[in-house]
C-alpha cells in the first residue's frame, strides 16, 4: 500500500508519520510547502516504510502524480489557527477550501480514497450534547467555516462522482510531537506555564466545556480508517472528552503548581460550551485510549528539565484489592490441603465439599449448606426448588448486579423492578407492595456493598402476601441484621465465593444456605444432574457442583473471615471519619443502615464528578471500580426493559455517580492514609464551594 498525507510535518502530520500501523505500507508520499518551517519533523523517521518528501503546495499540478501513485490520501494541510484565521480570510480560503476541493477531484478522478480530518469547531456555540446528525452548526471563526464548506463538497463531489471517503471532526487537539504548534488551548496553556508565565484565559471562560482529542487518538483513528477501509462517505466525532478550561487548568498544575492565572478578553475565547457525542465512533469499533493528565505531563516534561522544574510524583501504587495477599497470608496452609486433596484424588463432591458446607452452615446459623458452582446458580436453584417458573413474576432491586435477574429469568419468571432506598442502595420496602400482583412469587433481597437489605419489613410484607424471601448474600458474608447473620435471614440465601469477595476461592463457587429441609434436599440433587445415587436421576438437574479444591481452600479462609471483615471495618471507619465530605452534595459517603453490622465489600461513594474523580485518582497510582456503570435493564441482553430506564430515577443516578475506593483487608495503614489525603485534595480542589 501506498499513501500521500498532506501536511505531514505538522502538528498531527509529524506524529501520524511516526505512527502509522498500516498493513503491507510500502511508501508515504510526504508533501508539505514548509511555510511554517517544521524541518525537525524529518529527525529520526522510521526506517520502513520509505518515505518520500515534496516540498510543494497542494494546489501544485504535481499533486497529480503523487496521488495517481497512492492509494490512499490523508488530507491534514490547513491552516489551523481558529484565532489568527480572523485576519487571514483570503489565506484561509485558498489552502482550506481551495486545496481540499483540489484534492479530491483528483482523488475522485483517479478512484483514490481520501480521510479528512475535519474540525468540531464546525458546532460552534451549541446549548447540548451534539452528534453527526447536528444540522445547526454555528462555526465561530473563518478557519471553521472553511472546514465546513469543505466537508459539505466532499460530500457533493462524493454523490456526484461517486468519491470514496471518510471526514473526522477531531476535538481541539492536544499532545507532544514533534512538529506540534501551540496556538489550541491545552498546548498554549502548558507552553505559558512551562515558560513561568501567565496562563490566559477569557474572563468568562474557566467552566466552559469543549471537545478535546489527543494525538494519540487522532492518528489512532486515521490508522483504523486505513485498515478497516472505512470509507463510507459519513462523518465521525473523534472526541477523547469533553472538558472545562478548568480541567485542563488543574491538571497543568499538578506539573506545574505554581502558574498562575490571568483573565484577559479575545474575540474567539469567548463562545459558548458545548459537548460533543463521539458514540458514532465507538460503536464503529473504535477505542479511545487518550488519557490528558499523561499528555500533559509529556509535554509539560519536553518543555522542561523533569528532574528539576515538573513537580515529582512519589505516589504508591494502591491495587483496588489485593486477592494474592491472602495466599501469601496463608499459602502455607493453602498449598497444604489442595495438595492433600491432589494426593487423594477425590475432586467431585468429597469430603471438604460436605465438611466445608456444614462449617459455613454453623457460622451462618442454618441447618443447610450446599454448594454449588457459583452464586447465580446458587439464585437459579433456589427459584427452582420453591416451583417458580413461567407465568410467575419476582420482586429485584432494580440497581443489582445483572446475574440476580438472570438468574430469574433463566427459570423462566419475569422479574418485576424496585427501586433502592438511596441511602443503603438496597431494596426500597415502601416501593413494593404497588409491584406485587396475583403472580408474584417471591423477593429477592440483595444485600448490596455488604450491608442487609430491611429484612423485617421485607418479612411483612413477604408474610402478608404470602412470599418466598430469598437473600442474595453474595456481598454479604458475615453481615449482621439485628445480631443474625446474613444467609439465616429469609427462606434461603445464595452466596457466591467468586474470588473478589469477602470470603473467595481461587475460582469460582457458590452456595445456598436454608433452614428449609425441602430445599436443601432438592438443591443437593439438582445439583449434581438430578442423582442422589450415581447414574440414577430422579430429576432433570443440572451441573453446578462447588469444586473440591475450592472448599478446600474456603475452609482455610473461612476462619479468617472475621478477622478480614473486622479489618475492613477498621479502613471503612477510617474513611469515614477523615474524608471530607463536599457541602453542596458533590460527595457523598456511604451510610449504615439501623441494626447492620456492615462488613463492607466495597465502599462506595458518589460523586456527579466520576470521570474527574477516577482520572484523578488513577493518575496518582489509586485504582477505583466502579459498581456498576450500566444498570441491566438498559443492556443490550435487556431489550425488552430498556423502555423502562426513566422509571427509575434513583437507579440511574447511582448508575451515573458511584465508584468504589480500596477496602480490602490486606491494605496497610500508608496506603489507607494515602487515599484519604488524595480523596481529600479531589474534594478541596474540584468541589468546595
Amino acid at each position: 500500500m501506498k499513501i500521500c498525507v498532506t501536511g505531514g510535518l505538522g502538528h498531527i502530520g509529524s506524529k501520524l508519520i511516526r505512527n502509522l500501523d498500516i498493513l503491507s505500507l510500502k511508501t508515504v508520499h510526504l508533501v508539505d510547502n514548509l511555510f511554517t518551517q517544521r524541518y525537525s519533523s524529518f529527525f529520526d523517521l522510521p526506517e520502513k516504510p520509505k518515505f518520500i518528501f515534496h516540498e510543494i503546495d497542494i494546489l501544485s499540478s504535481e499533486m497529480v502524480e503523487i496521488i495517481k501513485d497512492s492509494d490512499v490520501v490523508i488530507h491534514l494541510a490547513a491552516i489551523t489557527d481558529a484565532e489568527s484565521s480572523v485576519s487571514k480570510k483570503t489565506l484561509v480560503g485558498k489552502v482550506n477550501r481551495k486545496g481540499l476541493a483540489y484534492v479530491a477531484r483528483l482523488c475522485a478522478k483517479y478512484r483514490k480514497a481520501l480521510i479528512f480530518p475535519s474540525t468540531t469547531s464546525v458546532y460552534g456555540s451549541q446549548d447540548s450534547l451534539v452528534d453527526e446528525e447536528c444540522t445547526e452548526l454555528r462555526p465561530q471563526s473563518p478557519y471553521a467555516d472553511s472546514k465546513l464548506e469543505a466537508e459539505r463538497y466532499l460530500q457533493r463531489l462524493g454523490k456526484k462522482k461517486n468519491l470514496k471517503f471518510i471526514i473526522l471532526r477531531l476535538g481541539t487537539i492536544f499532545g507532544y510531537s514533534i512538529g506540534m504548534r501551540f496556538h489550541t488551548a491545552v498546548n498554549k496553556f502548558i507552553m505559558q506555564a512551562a515558560n513561568n508565565q501567565d496562563i490566559t484565559v477569557w474572563k468568562t471562560a474557566l467552566d466552559q466545556k469543549r471537545p478535546y482529542c489527543d494525538l494519540d487518538d487522532a492518528t489512532a483513528s486515521i490508522n483504523y480508517a486505513i485498515n478497516n477501509k472505512i470509507y463510507d462517505r459519513e462523518i465521525y466525532n473523534i472526541v477523547t472528552k469533553n472538558y472545562t478550561v478548568k480541567d485542563i487548568i488543574d491538571t497543568i498544575q499538578e506539573y506545574v503548581p505554581d502558574v498562575h492565572i490571568s483573565f484577559v478578553d479575545s474575540r474567539i475565547m469567548n463562545q459558548l460550551s458545548y459537548n460533543v457525542d463521539n458514540q458514532k465512533s465507538l460503536k464503529r469499533g473504535f477505542t479511545y485510549r487518550g488519557n490528558l493528565a499523561r499528555s500533559i505531563k509529556e509535554t509539560v516534561s519536553k518543555l522542561r528539565n523533569v528532574n528539576y522544574s515538573v513537580k515529582k510524583t512519589t505516589e504508591m501504587k494502591v491495587k483496588f484489592l489485593d486477592i494474592a495477599a491472602s495466599y501469601k497470608e496463608l499459602q502455607r496452609e493453602i498449598d497444604s490441603v489442595v495438595r492433600k486433596v491432589l494426593t487423594d484424588g477425590w475432586f467431585i463432591l468429597g469430603k471438604n465439599v460436605t465438611q466445608f458446607e456444614e462449617e459455613f452452615a454453623k457460622y451462618c446459623g442454618v441447618k443447610y449448606c450446599i454448594g454449588v458452582g457459583n452464586g447465580m446458580d446458587a439464585l437459579e436453584l433456589i427459584l427452582r426448588a420453591y416451583e417458580i417458573g413461567k407465568r410467575d413474576e419476582v420482586i429485584v432491586p432494580a440497581n443489582t448486579y445483572i446475574a440476580t435477574v438472570l438468574a430469574v429469568n433463566l427459570v423462566g419468571a419475569t422479574p418485576v423492578l424496585v427501586e433502592p432506598d438511596i441511602d443503603s442502595y438496597t431494596i426500597d420496602p415502601a416501593k413494593i407492595e404497588s409491584k406485587i400482583t396475583k403472580k408474584t412469587k417471591a423477593i429477592i433481597a440483595v444485600h448490596l456493598y455488604g450491608q442487609c437489605a430491611n429484612i423485617n419489613k421485607l418479612k411483612k410484607i413477604c408474610k402478608k402476601h404470602n412470599l418466598a424471601l430469598i437473600e442474595d448474600a453474595a456481598q454479604a458474608h458475615g453481615a449482621l441484621y439485628f445480631g443474625k447473620r446474613a444467609g439465616s435471614l429469609g427462606d434461603a440465601a445464595g452466596f457466591s465465593f467468586y474470588p473478589g469477595k469477602n470470603l473467595g476461592a481461587y475460582g469460582d463457587g457458590g452456595a445456598v444456605t436454608t433452614n428449609d429441609s425441602k430445599v436443601a434436599e432438592y438443591i443437593s440433587i439438582a445439583r449434581n444432574y438430578g442423582s442422589e445415587i450415581k447414574y440414577q436421576n430422579s430429576i432433570k438437574g443440572f451441573n453446578t457442583r462447588l469444586d473440591e479444591i475450592q472448599a478446600a481452600i474456603l475452609r482455610v479462609k473461612l476462619k479468617h473471615l472475621d478477622k478480614w471483615n473486622k479489618r475492613r471495618v477498621k479502613i471503612a471507619n477510617h474513611y469515614l471519619k477523615y474524608i471530607n465530605p463536599n457541602k453542596n452534595i458533590n460527595f457523598v459517603l456511604p451510610k449504615i443502615a439501623a441494626n447492620n453490622n456492615h462488613i463492607w465489600h466495597v465502599f462506595v461513594i458518589r460523586t456527579k464528578k466520576r470521570d474527574q474523580f477516577i482520572e484523578y485518582m488513577t493518575n496518582r497510582g489509586i485504582n477505583t471500580l466502579v459498581h456498576y456503570p450500566i444498570p441491566y435493564y438498559q443492556q443490550p441482553a435487556y431489550k425488552e426493559l430498556n423502555k423502562q430506564k426513566d422509571d427509575f430515577p434513583l437507579s440511574n443516578q447511582i448508575a451515573n455517580e458511584v465508584v468504589s475506593l480500596p477496602i480490602g483487608p490486606h491494605l496497610d495503614e500508608s496506603e489507607m492514609r494515602y487515599i484519604v489525603k488524595t480523596v481529600n485534595s479531589f474534594i478541596d480542589r474540584f468541589l468546595q464551594l
